[in-house]
């Protein structure tokens, strides 16, 4: 699978939960959140 980047805007309230999610110290970065977040999405 090739990586690319892209540039998202999210609002307040997706920011502070990923913010929520990297202090839980569940994950390293908020690139481990959105991937896990579309994981279980499909």
């Amino acid at each position: 699978m090739s990586k690319l980047a892209m540039n998202i805007t999210l609002n307040s309230e997706q920011i502070e939960f990923i913010q929520q999610k990297l202090k839980s110290g569940r994950y390293q970065d908020a690139n481990e959140v959105i991937v896990e977040a579309f994981r279980l999405l499909e």
